[in-house]
């Protein structure tokens, strides 16, 4: 992340940042091929701007003890499952 855009950020913002959720992500072989075909890493690499495009608007987040937070900028992790078969 770039200074000017860590500059403009609020602590609470940089936190969601950090600590975003962490989605794991399950593509097929012929997906994961098709993306490589296509010169793209992975289907994780290809879906990876959707997990950033949540930066609009508001959002209100309750935490396991029930308090609601009210973040400006919100995003996801994505991680590339093992396909082990």
């Amino acid at each position: 992340m770039s200074a000017s855009i860590q500059a403009e950020l609020s602590t609470r913002d940089m936190l969601a940042r950090t600590v975003a959720p962490l989605v794991a992500v399950a593509a097929s072989e012929d997906a994961e091929e098709l993306c490589r075909l296509n010169h793209i890493p992975s289907f994780t690499d290809l879906i990876q701007p959707f997990g950033d495009m949540i930066d609009k608007g508001t959002h209100n987040i309750t935490s396991l003890e029930s308090i609601s937070l009210m973040l400006i900028s919100y995003r996801t992790r994505l991680a590339r499952c093992a396909n082990d078969h």
